[in-house]
């Protein structure tokens, strides 16, 4: 990332087209002589017109930050990051330089891989609850609904935006900060954890005032157990689409990730639905298959349809499934469910010493 001292320095980069098919330009001027430099006469129009020409999308997306570029005056002094991509367009992005470090909205897939590689230099250990893939980084990019912190010698906080609230991902040396403040809550971060071992990521979310939401405990099976077939009760292994409306009022949305991408939802995840006599839906089971491992992701069962052994029919099929084969599976069990731990049971599943607890801060914690 080149650093400029000044606009017109950066369009002199611009127009000699050696930036690269993507560039990230960091301009280090304070934000008021910045607003200034881009009254200057034809600065503003070199900067928003190719991209007017984008897309009705690309306009909005501009137009906001055109309106914050005047608000910028009256705000302390900043970095504002210039990202050119092949095709003529631009994108501004407003980072906020703090004593400690800075934060802002990530404005690049690269200079958050940046940014890790110098946190791994200053710090001689990391922990972590990081596991999202580079896909879903960008994807949230693009969408303008990943914001970041950095604390320099101590933590990157990733803030994915979801529905009405926020995700947080951590990457931290022992003993760091986390940057937490600023961002829109409720505030929701998991942590997979073995017993007694919380504290490492636990004590300095609490520190800012995250409190604990719920716990899931990690069931692993090696040798399922087929227990039996319910005449009256059907399994298809479908799509049903009263399946993808119910999974929003059956399941937390804090605790259990439901899909905000139906269409990849459906490619990445299999269903196995349930019906009774009449051919109505009376349960489903979603689950993952990566390889020689399956993992429940969502098991549910209306309440009318309670009581027939209904979620053991799915369980019994998902095993048919995969009968021979050396398969792994997972579920995680949320802590006090006893209904959920005597069917996993049943199937001779374990619950092993590793626990999912979510910890969230905000209004509704």
């Amino acid at each position: 990332m080149d650093g400029i001292q000044t606009v017109d320095s950066f369009f002199e980069r611009y127009e000699s087209g050696d930036m690269g098919r993507r560039h990230i330009i960091s301009l280090d001027i304070p934000a008021e002589d910045l607003y200034g430099q881009l009254q200057k006469a034809g600065t503003e129009e070199k900067l928003f017109t190719p991209i007017m020409a984008e897309s009705h999308g690309k306009l909005i997306k501009i137009l906001r930050y055109r309106k914050s570029l005047s608000e910028m005056a009256q705000e302390r002094p900043g970095r504002l990051y210039l990202a050119f991509q092949a095709g003529g367009f631009l994108e501004l992005q407003y980072v906020e330089i703090t004593e400690s470090g800075e934060k802002g909205v990530l404005p690049d897939v690269d200079y958050y891989y940046e940014l890790l590689a110098k946190l791994k230099q200053e710090v001689r250990r990391i922990k972590t609850n990081y596991y999202k893939a580079e896909s879903d980084l960008r994807q949230a990019i693009e969408r303008d609904e990943l914001e970041y912190e950095y604390i320099r010698n101590e933590s990157i906080s990733l803030v994915f935006c979801d529905d009405g609230f926020s995700r947080l991902y951590l990457q931290m040396g022992e003993g760091g900060r986390v940057g937490t403040e600023g961002f829109h809550v409720p505030l929701v971060c998991d942590l997979i954890v073995r017993e007694g071992e919380e504290t490492v990521l636990s004590a300095p979310l609490k520190a800012t005032g995250f409190k604990q939401y719920a716990v899931y405990y990690k069931w692993i099976c090696k040798t399922p157990e087929i227990t039996g077939h319910i005449s009256d009760i059907t399994i298809k292994m479908c799509v049903d689409p009263g399946v993808l409306e119910e999974l929003y009022t059956d399941f937390d949305r804090y605790t259990d990730l439901l899909p905000r991408d139906q269409e990849r939802f459906i490619k990445e995840k299999r269903f196995l639905c349930a019906y009774g006599r009449e051919g109505r839906l009376a349960g489903y089971l979603v689950y993952t298959e990566t390889g020689k491992s399956v993992t429940e992701d969502f098991v549910f069962v209306k309440q009318e349809a309670r009581g027939c052994g209904i979620a053991d029919c799915l369980h019994n099929a998902l095993y048919r499934q995969y009968a021979g084969a050396e398969i792994k599976y997972t579920a995680w069990v949320k802590e006090g469910n006893e209904a959920s731990e005597r069917l996993h049971l049943k199937h001779h599943y374990v619950k092993q010493p590793v626990k999912k607890i979510t910890l969230m801060r905000g209004a509704e914690s």
